[in-house]
């Protein structure tokens, strides 16, 4: 294979390895199985028996059934990487460890039966996909609720036994949740939770209506219990453009708003002029960027931003940024180490950051490999300066049988929120559903989140099996 084709100096001082193994047909072979790439870049040295890694991600493909589209995906992410591993000397960089002994020098080669078994997935799943898209929403979301106060008996964790998230157990019986009103033409996610001083609970969430396939933002009060609504979902923020996750936070005895505003190219800030219906632009803290799911934290006179900025045509949910400053209006520093994360499974923000029970620093993220907003991870974030970052992945939380995602997780007091993906008709009648949902056979009224201990920290190492195998299932 002519790897000038792709427009890649493989040939450089770099090893550029596809889910560890050297050379073009190697990658070819992880998009062939349709596995997810994981891509690094090391030192050349022959004469060490270490090479240290400059720089890795793990891709996002949204169509791992379109060959060439995910191809060209990963081409300039690795340019982009070799890009990172020239980085200046004496400039910053995170340390994702080594790779000991002698690399694979063996390269591989694509078989004609990899190319057709992939060619008879392409086409059947082309099919499948045209009649789902006739019958069902796939990507429909609605939220559910938990009130902490239900809780029977402290969290056990594996292995380390502390909390994750304070108060909330690792594993919630299906009869603590409860579904909140949805209706099947529109979907609610991204939920948000403020507590105002009267202690009443306000819910903000994105509302998309399929009709127009434009987000909006929309709010409603809930019950003391967190079951149902106190009224309907009003809509308090519509733009031109698509709304979703909107964050909320307090800043000189004003409430804020920075809802994702990526299809305009811009973060926007809100200020409730009358909380929390009225809502006025209040600041544009970027211009031209493709940002997703920003959120701000404050700690120690410093206030940081975690967001996913993406390039035109990419996904915005594999890489992450981190900004700093001294107030939430700017300017706002990048950190040197950007992109902090490479890594679908726990690039994208899912909520609030927030210290956990045990003073832990948590930073809820999406895990997004094998499908957009599959599970809810929790990273903790170990080190957080101004010219370093780390984290590792403390907790992963997923939907069981009945569910295709979670992907948001807020709490405020002692009431969580979550957001639910499943598959629905498009032929059901519309109806406003209220309260909670939980009927005799109804299996897929209640969620449960499962966890499940991952040794996997921040520089990309899993024990998941499988992810680097491109042999493998």
């Amino acid at each position: 294979m002519n790897e000038s084709l792709t427009g890649i100096d493989l040939e450089s001082d770099f090893v550029v390895l596809f889910n560890g193994r050297p050379g073009m047909a190697a990658l070819w072979n992880v998009l062939l199985r349709r596995i997810t790439p994981h891509i690094q870049v090391l030192e050349r040295d022959s004469g060490k028996s270490t090479h240290r890694v400059l720089a890795e991600s793990y891709l996002a493909l949204p169509e791992k059934d379109v060959f060439c589209r995910s191809l060209e995906q990963c081409v300039r992410r690795c340019e982009a990487l070799l890009g990172r591993a020239r980085r200046e000397p004496g400039v910053e960089s995170r340390d994702l460890g080594e790779i000991s002994g002698p690399l694979p020098d063996i390269k591989d080669r694509v078989s004609i039966g990899i190319v057709l078994r992939f060619g008879a997935h392409h086409l059947f799943k082309r099919v499948r996909r045209k009649i789902a898209s006739f019958l069902y929403h796939d990507e429909h979301w609605t939220l559910a609720t938990h009130r902490l106060e239900h809780r029977r008996s402290e969290p056990s964790l594996p292995k380390s036994g502390r909390r994750v998230g304070g108060p909330l157990p690792a594993v919630l019986s299906e009869r603590e949740w409860h579904h909140l009103p949805g209706r099947s033409d529109h979907f609610y996610a991204d939920p948000f939770l403020w507590t105002d001083k009267s202690g009443q609970s306000h819910l903000f969430f994105e509302e998309l209506s399929y009709e127009d396939n434009c987000g909006v933002i929309s709010h409603v009060m809930v019950d003391s219990r967190g079951e149902r609504f106190i009224g309907e979902p009003q809509v308090v923020l519509r733009r031109p453009y698509h709304l979703s996750y909107p964050f909320l936070f307090e800043y000189g005895g004003a409430i804020f708003m920075i809802p994702e505003t990526s299809a305009n190219g811009t973060i926007e800030v809100y200020r409730a002029s009358t909380f929390p219906v009225v809502w006025e632009l209040h600041k544009v803290l970027l211009n031209d960027v493709i940002a997703a799911d920003t959120t701000l934290f404050h700690e120690n006179d410093t206030w940081w931003m975690w967001t996913s900025i993406a390039s035109s045509g990419e996904p915005n949910y594999d890489e992450l940024s981190l900004f700093y400053a001294d107030n939430p209006f700017g300017p706002w520093t990048p950190h040197p180490l950007n992109p902090i994360v490479s890594d679908c499974r726990s690039a994208r923000m899912a909520g609030n950051v927030f210290r956990d029970g045990a003073n832990r620093l948590i930073r809820p993220a999406q895990d997004c490999e094998r499908t957009y907003g599959a599970a809810v991870v929790l990273c903790e974030v170990t080190t957080l300066t101004r010219t370093t970052y780390a984290e590792r992945v403390a907790h992963i939380w997923e939907p069981l049988k009945g569910f295709d995602g979670v992907h948001t997780w807020n709490q405020a007091g002692d009431l969580a929120v979550i957001d639910i993906k499943r598959r629905v008709s498009r032929w059901t009648p519309t109806r406003q559903r209220r309260g909670p949902s939980r009927r005799k056979g109804d299996e897929n009224s209640d969620l449960v989140l499962r966890p499940s201990w991952t040794g996997r920290d921040g520089n990309g190492d899993s024990s998941r099996p499988g992810r680097d195998n491109p042999t493998g299932a």
